[in-house]
């Protein structure tokens, strides 16, 4: 019976690897999941390498949390460790440990220690809201919009509608007004900025910076349909004066349409991707 109990297991992997083995699509979906398990975990590990003041702040606050619910594990697991092994009530004749009525000291400590330690944390989370979430301008400086499956972004100040291509000047903050035409969506940069839901009618806002010029790559990421795992976008810092020279010319693209009568350019939009858009519809 013994022998039955500990083989059974490999029996049954064995017959389960021979079946994915022998079947095309099986193989295919294990590598699919295996693909997508491989670039989520890459995509989280970008959230500890922030590459901006906002993306830094939380960084921060969520490395003194780690720190302190490590602390407090370590304190609650020594004393049930010290319990166990001073009182090892599993040994034939050991007494019961004497049993106290109340510790006044013993009873402050164990809440004023609490409060203290959530105190600290409201006000780190607090300062850290103020940082990564200060209060957005009446204007926003670029408008995105998110579309199944793509991101459009619209800049205020100048007109220029890209898609699936955000550039912004490095060292700026800058604000972004999120929309969405259909679904719900979420527009997440992660070494530059948090997570924020894109909802259809209800707008939100959030600050975007990068510190160092590089191409950062984004995404949607809350499933929003068949395509929702394409729904990627890039996001490229550069310095000011090479930010001027795209804008410049995103204008003059912008501008030949209008002078053709054409009103908008659209260039290589598919129904899941889009790469440029000049002009406002």
């Amino acid at each position: 019976m013994r022998n039955l109990c500990s083989t059974w297991p490999l029996s049954i992997t064995s017959k389960v690897l021979a079946i994915v083995r022998r079947s095309r699509h099986t193989r295919a979906l294990v590598n699919l999941v295996v693909a997508s398990a491989t670039l989520l975990s890459a995509d989280v590990v970008k959230v500890f390498n922030p590459q901006s003041p906002q993306a830094r702040a939380i960084f921060d606050l969520a490395v003194i949390v780690i720190v302190v619910m490590v602390f407090i594990f370590a304190i609650v697991v020594g004393i049930v460790m010290y319990a166990l092994l001073r009182f090892p009530r599993w040994r034939e004749g050991e007494r019961d440990p004497e049993q106290g009525r109340g510790n006044k000291t013993i009873e402050i400590a164990w809440t004023a220690i609490p409060l203290a330690i959530v105190a600290v944390l409201f006000v780190l989370a607090a300062r850290t809201m103020g940082i990564s979430d200060p209060r957005p301008p009446p204007k926003p400086d670029i408008v995105v919009i998110g579309h199944q499956w793509w991101w459009e972004a619209r800049y205020t100040n100048s007109g220029i509608v890209v898609a699936n291509e955000i550039h912004i000047p490095v060292g700026k903050p800058l604000a972004l007004r999120l929309d969405a035409a259909d679904v719900l969506h979420e527009f997440w940069v992660p070494e530059l900025a948090r997570k924020i839901t894109a909802v259809p009618g209800h707008p939100n806002h959030i600050w975007i910076q990068a510190d160092k010029p590089g191409t950062y790559l984004g995404f949607c990421s809350e499933f929003c349909g068949t395509q929702h795992a394409w729904m990627h976008f890039l996001l490229v810092a550069e310095p000011q004066a090479e930010f001027q020279k795209w804008e410049q010319a995103q204008r003059a693209v912008l501008f030949r349409s209008l002078r053709r009568g054409a009103g908008i350019v659209v260039q290589n939009v598919s129904e899941s991707s889009a790469t440029l858009i000049a002009g406002f519809s």
